[in-house]
């Protein structure tokens, strides 16, 4: 799979109004496809029509689109497959839309697409930073939510790549732009939407759920368990964000990430209820399975050894592999691969299909960490017992 950006940089163009039709008529049909393979593809034949043409605003608009009515449909791979290579050839012009609400539909779905490309090893670091970069010069002078978002995005990517003492200063930026303490629960999570004028628009960039969950895994990757259960308790309530698979994953996330910090603090019973609490959300979900390999191993750890199997059981085939562990993202296969370990240890088990995990698991570390520079991918198997 390749990631390459595109070398030529279009500008914007005049359009005359068959031409925009033509598009608007492809964004459409896109939109009311209900089968994913076809939406994907009628999605970037307008975003090529659109470049094609030079109309730069429809371009945006039109990728916008496709990565919001594609991101829940389980396919992230096949998602950043098709358009990466546009989005990374992005620059900060492409985001100032003279229209808001085209405006919004990007930094949105901006948001969205960064989230899902820092668990693809294969996305170079390079461009990851220059996609974030845009975003940043974006929504740095909007402040606002747009800034809050930013950082969330940021800490986010810090976490993902293990390096922890450049998430210091990012959750101490966005405390301050976003205290804690403001982070109330209230009944309803999902983003209001204008009647009118809005065009179906969300009125908040980011979400509760969110802003609650970047804070649970920054507190568990510094090992600090009260702060990261402190910070979990709206989700813990059963509260969720809103029905898109990135909001969804928010409280599967947190609670799975809570576990082991938990555990190891001697906080059994906050461990037990996050346990509970998310188990249920991570089962039968490839968006969640590297959620579900924590809760395998909490399982193994709290002597349900023989519960985790019977759950792990049905996902193993020939050579260890699962047909939903194996279309989720290499990080959550990454982290579903470790708790298949465990459970296999725990049972003792030396089989073909523990050997291929097992091969799998160190190759996997190898390669995200080669793209951090760090070791921290390696370090987590090694807490599994493994000699790799």
């Amino acid at each position: 799979m390749s990631y390459r950006s595109p070398s030529d940089r279009r500008q914007s163009g005049t359009l005359d109004p068959a031409e925009c039709a033509k598009i608007d008529s492809l964004i459409l049909d896109a939109r009311n496809e209900a089968d994913i393979a076809k939406r994907r593809l009628l999605f970037l034949e307008a975003i090529q029509h659109a470049r094609k043409s030079r109309a730069r605003g429809l371009e945006m608009e039109a990728l916008a689109q496709a990565i919001l009515f594609n991101i829940g449909g389980g396919y992230s791979k096949e998602l950043l497959r098709l358009f990466w290579p546009l989005f990374a050839d992005l620059d900060k012009t492409a985001l100032l839309f003279e229209c808001h609400i085209k405006r919004h539909w990007f930094l949105w779905a901006a948001e969205k697409i960064l989230y899902f490309a820092v668990d693809y090893p294969e996305v170079p670091l390079l461009e990851l930073h220059r996609a974030i970069a845009s975003l940043i010069a974006s929504t740095e002078a909007a402040g606002g939510y747009e800034r809050r978002a930013s950082l969330r995005l940021q800490l986010h990517h810090s976490l993902r790549l293990g390096w922890i003492e450049k998430a210091h200063p990012l959750m101490k930026a966005l405390e301050a732009a976003e205290p804690e303490k403001t982070l109330k629960p209230h009944p309803e999570l999902l983003p209001k939407e204008h009647d009118s004028k809005g065009g179906g628009m969300p009125t908040d960039f980011g979400c509760n759920a969110y802003a609650n969950q970047i804070r649970v895994i920054y507190h568990c990757a510094n090992n600090d368990a009260r702060s990261a259960w402190r910070c979990a308790r709206y989700l813990v309530e059963g509260r969720s964000a809103c029905e898109l698979a990135l909001c969804g994953l928010a409280p599967r996330e947190a609670l799975a990430a809570l576990l082991e910090p938990l555990l190891d603090a001697g906080m059994h019973q906050e461990a037990d209820a996050a346990h509970k609490r998310g188990l249920s959300m991570v089962l039968n979900t490839q968006e969640a399975v590297g959620w579900l390999g924590h809760h395998l191993r909490h399982m193994v750890r709290t002597g349900a050894t023989s519960q985790a199997y019977s759950l792990l059981e049905p996902l193993l085939v020939s050579g260890g592999e699962s047909g939903t562990a194996q279309s989720a993202t290499p990080f959550h296969r990454f982290h579903f691969v470790r708790g298949a370990l465990a459970v296999l240890e725990a049972r003792k088990e030396r089989s073909i299909a523990s050997e291929h995990l097992r091969k799998e698991a160190v190759e996997l570390a190898q390669k995200f960490d080669a793209r951090s520079g760090g070791d921290g991918f390696m370090r987590q198997l090694k807490r599994n017992l493994m000699k790799p």
